[in-house]
């Protein structure tokens, strides 16, 4: 996969599964530099099977010390990177990170992650003293606590509705059903009980 007479390695931190990823990999390989992909899932890409795939080193990019770690043992201490980029929208805030750690150009990734992430771009906002609307942080046990009683009151609403119209049912019923209520309830307790 890694040609011998290619230059430093440029990493790639996951990819998308839409094309580019490969684009990126021919590009930097056009030049000199030798394409790797960190990823934690590389049967997510497709690509990875064809001739002249990037190298993949298999590891978790939700860490940012362990990727750095993983990466200076792999490349010399960071010394063999020519640079840290990601085709992936989710993951360009984690290579901005891991490029700035090995003293690599890249995006601020303070600026990365006041775009990103909605929560703190607002605090900044609103630290600037430029208008924002009224916001808080809703975690998941909010959203799962929200959901499960949004979910009550349909039920309860449609028990009403099923007595008042002899078992014929509204017009006006929310678009959700209680099984699609119930099943987002399921989904965001059991990623509650996960954190």
């Amino acid at each position: 996969m890694s040609g011998a007479t290619e230059g430093r390695a440029l990493l790639f931190v996951e990819s998308n599964t839409s094309g580019t990823g490969r684009l990126f990999a021919r590009t930097a390989r056009a030049l000199g530099d030798r394409p790797v992909l960190l990823t934690s899932r590389p049967e997510k890409y497709p690509y990875l099977s064809h001739p002249r795939a990037p190298e993949v080193v298999e590891v978790s990019c939700d860490d940012v010390d362990a990727l750095e770690a993983e990466v200076r043992r792999r490349f010399g201490g960071g010394a063999q990177v020519a640079g840290v980029t990601s085709s992936s929208e989710y993951f360009v805030a984690t290579a901005a990170a891991l490029a700035a750690r090995l003293g690599l150009p890249g995006p601020d990734p303070e600026a990365i992650r006041s775009a990103r992430d909605k929560l703190h771009q607002r605090q900044v906002l609103a630290a600037g003293a430029l208008p924002t609307p009224a916001f808080r942080a809703a975690g998941w046990r909010d959203a799962a606590r929200r959901l499960r009683e949004r979910s009550q009151r349909w039920r309860e609403g449609e028990r009403a509705l099923e007595v008042a119209a002899a078992g014929v049912l509204a017009e006006a019923l929310p678009p959700l059903t209680p099984a699609a209520h119930g099943a987002l309830a399921t989904a965001a307790a059991a990623d509650v009980e996960r954190i």
